[in-house]
């Protein structure tokens, strides 16, 4: 179970980190490079050194390109917004194609009954896509929803997992509406007032000084308002309705469950002015939970589960010298098994000259290093973001590595990355002169690319476009008929940018298949 709520947090940290805004303007282009080994290849060869791929991503759309020297081989773009998606491309035709969400949805339940697929089993999908597609009209022929059953065990611990991330006390995504909504002001209310902040000098083995300490600590009562909050309403809208319920519905089992539970978490935060220096979090809950699902029969008694886990965390920075390290240690345990704590730690060394960074770590389950990695970066002349260097990573033997080179003389950003392999390497070491890469990637960003070429999706509708799902079999027919002459049309265009070898294979390759 915690591997499951590992796996959890560990996916809703890299959501966080993707990034929020559009890449407006913005090119990329893409150009692999063989090792010696692909290299021996002569077509291989060829096609990699004549090819290149191009991302171009606009305000609302991106498009995405093979190209050579002479142009596009081929190309689409795409737009998606809350309804539905565009795409055009020359291998679909001169149209743009819309597709809704709301039509997609409907053609999959039709091909799942053409299919043979039985009406709980089309139930069950719908309730699945429910969370991704939002409210959308239940196709006529759909049976009636099964009986809902009891919630099960496996279900009472998703919701606490799932809600272990709202009772850190740090202070929620602001919104429009934050400081109008009652229940989030009452939230934050119940964490100052357990807030306590000292200051003075405290030192330990483990962390740099620090100038100020910040403690808190929470209940399960404390957290209960935060459930009532808009910004909660919306995030569990979507999970309410693959679970076959309301929102409302959804919301009272939540607070129904974290009410059965005698939880407390403390957190102590250490700082140096602005810099974090060390946290500690330990959360501890425990009970006896009986929960039944709204709509379940009354004569079905509610699931029930024991509860008694403890979740520990500790980031430490701690530096010695030019040498700052950063260690972060986290242990869950399950009290009501009897399997041992599973604990993690990531450890690493960062050694910061101002022109020259080297960094060292690990990362260790349980007492058994996973793995173990070391590099380097290094500034370019006087170019403040230029640098290359090197990540090497060794597990079970093997070394793998990437290197990163800035490559000067453009009037964009451009880096070429390389990926090299060790196999029966005992310790990491930086790449020799006479180690060859596997595979190199040259990555070249233009931020005021032009991106006129979009504007023709960017201003498609949906009454402007051709949306196949809604057509008569006549009509799709047609339309598939038209969409084939201008996709050949288009493809010959494109062949015709490839080199001459190169154009020479493809039509020879096109020739067989229409034999």
């Amino acid at each position: 179970m915690f591997r499951k709520i590992l796996a959890t947090i560990l996916c809703l940290l890299l959501v966080l980190m993707l990034p929020m805004s559009s890449l407006a303007a913005t090119e990329v282009k893409l150009h692999l490079v063989p090792g010696d080994e692909l290299a021996s290849i002569d077509m291989v060869k060829e096609i990699f050194d004549a090819l290149s791929l191009r991302i171009l991503a606009g305000d609302e759309s991106a498009q995405v390109a093979i190209q050579s020297e002479k142009g596009d081989v081929v190309n689409a773009a795409i737009r998606a917004d809350e309804n539905g998606v565009y795409v055009q491309s020359v291998l679909l035709g001169n149209k743009t194609l819309y597709f809704s969400l709301e039509d997609v949805y409907n053609w999959l339940i039709d091909l799942m009954r053409q299919q043979g697929a039985d009406e709980q089993t089309i139930a069950q999908f719908e309730a699945q896509m429910a969370p991704f597609l939002g409210q959308l009209p239940t196709p006529a022929a759909t049976a009636e929803p099964a009986a809902v059953k009891p919630i099960s065990g496996d279900s009472i611990s998703s919701i606490i997992s799932a809600n272990q991330n709202l009772a850190v006390p740090a202070p929620a995504a602001v919104t429009p509406d934050l400081e109008n909504d009652p229940a989030m002001q009452q939230y934050l209310a119940n964490i100052e007032k357990n807030l306590v902040i000292t200051e003075g000098s405290f030192t330990s083995e483990k962390h740099n000084p620090a100038d100020t300490m910040t403690e808190v600590t929470i209940t399960a009562e404390d957290l209960m308002p935060i459930f009532d909050s808009q910004m909660i309403r919306e995030v569990y809208s979507n999970l309410a309705q693959s679970a076959g319920m309301t929102t409302d519905e959804l919301i009272a089992m939540v607070k129904d469950v974290f009410s059965q539970l005698d939880m407390t978490m403390k957190c102590v935060v250490y700082t140096d002015g602005d810099d974090l220096v060390s946290m500690t979090m330990l959360m501890d809950m425990k009970g006896d939970i009986s929960v039944q699902q709204p709509g379940a029969q009354s004569d079905v008694p509610a699931a029930a589960e024991r509860v008694d886990m403890v979740m520990e965390m500790e980031i430490n920075f701690l530096t010695v010298g030019d040498v700052e390290n950063v260690n972060v240690t986290t242990t869950m345990t399950d009290r009501t098994g009897t399997e041992d704590p599973i604990a993690f730690t990531f450890d690493c060394a960062v050694n910061d000259d101002e022109e020259n960074i080297t960094f060292a770590g690990e990362f260790v389950e349980e007492d058994e290093k996973i793995f173990e990695f070391q590099g380097a970066y290094y500034a370019v002349g006087s170019d403040e973001d230029a640098y290359n260097g090197w990540l090497g990573m060794l597990a079970d033997e093997e070394q793998v590595t990437i290197t990163v080179e800035y490559l000067p003389g453009y009037d964009y950003d451009t880096c070429k990355f390389s990926l090299f392999d060790r196999p029966d390497a005992t310790a990491i070491a930086m790449p020799s002169w006479s180690d060859r890469p596997l595979l190199s990637l040259v990555l070249e960003i233009d931020d005021n690319a032009d991106d006129t070429v979009l504007a023709s999706i960017e201003a498609a509708t949906p009454e402007s476009s051709l949306q196949l799902l809604q057509l008569s079999e006549t009509e799709l027919a047609t339309a598939l008929t038209e969409m084939s002459g201008s996709a050949f049309t288009g493809l010959f265009a494109g062949l015709s940018n490839l080199p001459e070898n190169l154009f020479g294979m493809a039509m020879q390759m096109i020739t067989q298949v229409g034999q």
